[in-house]
């Protein structure tokens, strides 16, 4: 068996490592260590800010590529297999990402489907799946969806964090007032590995 190879020492590891993560959007730190094959030591030391802004820490569903007809396919599998056992007159973006986390139906996870689709309704609509209605608000949100990707965007771009949840309060209080609490985005947009996933990924 080949020895495995060396990453380059330094900072030419460190860099190798934010290019392949750049280059492949969405990916988990453990998705490079494969890919460039290197041992768990060698990505330690490669491993920097700048390369755990751009890392996903958990994923779910397959990290095979998926062609649109494969993610519609899939949309469509799911929607048989709920809509013949359960009372349900719609599927969310939440129970089809359970069905593919049990192994119900192999597919990608929701956050691949919204990079590819740009967004929930109009996966499901393409592939013939009701997706129900969006909830109606007694209120007015001051913000959307896209101002609230737009500032993690900023945020997970800073040179100066990590891009971690647990940085986000601290970082919008200097930089973005205007910004929602970390509480309120995870409530509109789901938990923080997905949504850097959706965001790295566009």
């Amino acid at each position: 068996m080949n020895p495995l190879p060396s990453p380059s020492s330094g900072e030419s590891a460190q860099l190798e490592l934010v290019a392949w993560l750049t280059e492949h959007p969405g990916s988990t730190v453990d998705d490079a260590q494969k890919a460039l094959n290197w041992s768990k030591s060698q990505l330690a030391k490669a491993m920097t800010d700048d390369a755990r802004r751009l890392a996903v820490r958990h994923r779910t569903g397959s990290s095979r590529k998926w062609s649109e007809d494969e993610i519609l396919e899939a949309l469509r599998q799911a929607w048989a297999a709920i809509s013949t056992t359960e009372s349900v007159t719609s599927m969310s973006y939440a129970r089809y990402n359970q069905l593919v986390h049990d192994e119900i139906v192999e597919g990608p996870s929701s956050v691949r489907v919204l990079q590819v689709f740009g967004s929930w309704a109009d996966a499901a609509e393409k592939a013939g799946v009701p997706a129900g209605k969006k909830p109606n608000r007694t209120f007015t949100s001051a913000w959307t969806d896209e101002e609230i990707l737009s500032d993690v965007r900023r945020y997970l771009a800073d040179p100066n964090t990590r891009g971690s949840f647990a940085g986000w309060n601290a970082w919008k209080k200097v930089n973005a007032p205007h910004a929602p609490s970390g509480a309120m985005i995870l409530n509109r947009l789901g938990n923080w590995s997905e949504i850097k996933a959706r965001v790295l990924g566009e």
